[in-house]
């Protein structure tokens, strides 16, 4: 699909969703279930790397600070090794500057207001190069 085509919407996308706390995971995960076509869970960056290997996702939402591979290393390896041109979405407790990346799209600050997080998401839809469904 092209960054042209006007009716697409969360309903047509798939999200990797990225968060080392569970029970956070399961939460907005199921959340995000309901309004995207696909949601695919990680708990941290490097099973978030088999996730997208298997099945790239038009979006990725990540946590930064995670144990193994963090945020900031994953969004790296998706930018630069697997050349992935949409849309990274951050979710971070820290507001300093040591926990943001200029390859990220957007930064969001927990705790998660869940409409900010959706609005934010659907206005990234746009950005969307190219369908990894």
């Amino acid at each position: 699909m092209s960054t042209t085509d006007t009716t697409r919407s969360l309903a047509d996308i798939s999200i990797l969703y990225v968060e080392d706390d569970l029970l956070t995971l399961r939460s907005i995960g199921r959340m995000m279930g309901r309004r995207v076509r696909e949601v695919r869970l990680a708990a941290n960056g490097l099973e978030a790397l088999e996730a997208f290997a298997d099945h790239p996702a038009d979006i990725v939402v990540t946590d930064i600070e995670m144990p193994g591979l963090g945020g900031l290393g994953l969004i790296e390896k998706l930018r630069h090794e697997h050349d992935f041109r949409n849309p990274i979405v951050v979710l971070t407790a820290y507001k300093s500057d040591q926990y943001q990346s200029d390859l990220a799209d957007l930064h969001l600050y927990k705790p998660i207001n869940t409409q900010e997080l959706f609005a934010s998401i659907e206005a990234l839809v746009p950005k969307i190069q190219c369908s990894h469904s």
